[in-house]
C-alpha cells in the first residue's frame, strides 16, 4: 500500500542522469500528495546541490557531476505531476514581487516515489506557456543535439517530443492541468525556506 506524504512535509527531489548517477538534490515542500497527483513547492533561496552540466559531460565523459551547493534564485514555483505523465507542469512566480511569470512543461522520466521523496531524470526539451496561454518550445537545439550524439535513442527522442505535443494538446483543450487557478496560489506563510540535510550527501 502506497504511503503518501503530508502537506507541508519536506521531502527530497533527486535528479539522476543516464547511468543513474545523482546530479541534483533539492529539499522541496509537499503541497498535495495523493493517488490523483503530487504537487511540490520550491521556494526562492532553497538550497540545492547539483548543477546541470549535461552537455559538457556528454562531450567530455571525464567531466565529473557538479554537486556544488547553490540556491534557487529569482522565482518561486510549484510542480504538478500526474501519475504516468512524462512531464511535470510548473507554475512560476517572479520574486520579490511574486508576479506570475509562466507555466512550464518540464519533460522528464515519470517521477518515481522513494522512501524520502521522489526521483526523476530530466529530458532537456521543455514547453514554456505564457500567462495568456500561448506557448513555445525551450531548449529545442540542445534536445536535437543530444539526439544526434546518441544520448537519446531514436525511440526516446520520439517519446520526448510526443510528451511535449501531448501537453500542448491538453493545454489547447484547457484540460485540468491547465485550467486550474494556480497563478493565484499563495504558500502557507508559516513555511520557512528549508535547510539542506547534510546526510543526503553521505
Amino acid at each position: 500500500m502506497t504511503e503518501y506524504f503530508s502537506a507541508g512535509q519536506i521531502v527530497q527531489l533527486r535528479g539522476y542522469d543516464q547511468i543513474g548517477e545523482t546530479c541534483l538534490l533539492v529539499p522541496v515542500r509537499v503541497v498535495e500528495d495523493s493517488p490523483r497527483r503530487t504537487v511540490l513547492y520550491t521556494a526562492e533561496a532553497t538550497p540545492i546541490r547539483g548543477r546541470p552540466n549535461l552537455m559538457e559531460r556528454i562531450l567530455n565523459p571525464d567531466t565529473p557531476v557538479d554537486m556544488s551547493p547553490r540556491k534557487w534564485q529569482d522565482t518561486d514555483f510549484i510542480s504538478i505531476t500526474y501519475p504516468g505523465d512524462m512531464y511535470s507542469i510548473w507554475a512560476m512566480w517572479k520574486i520579490p514581487e511574486r508576479r506570475f511569470q509562466c507555466r512550464y512543461v518540464n519533460i522528464e522520466i515519470p517521477q518515481k516515489r522513494t522512501a524520502v521523496g521522489f526521483e526523476t531524470r530530466d529530458l532537456e526539451l521543455d514547453v514554456v506557456i505564457r500567462p495568456d496561454l500561448t506557448w513555445y518550445w525551450k531548449d529545442e537545439a540542445d534536445y536535437e543535439r543530444l539526439t544526434e550524439l546518441g544520448y537519446f535513442s531514436p525511440e526516446l527522442s520520439n517519446d520526448i517530443r510526443q510528451a511535449g505535443l501531448g501537453a500542448i494538446t491538453r493545454l489547447e483543450s484547457r484540460e485540468e492541468q491547465f485550467n486550474e487557478p494556480w497563478p493565484d496560489w499563495i504558500p502557507d506563510p508559516s513555511w520557512m525556506v528549508p535547510e539542506f540535510p547534510e546526510e543526503w550527501m553521505r
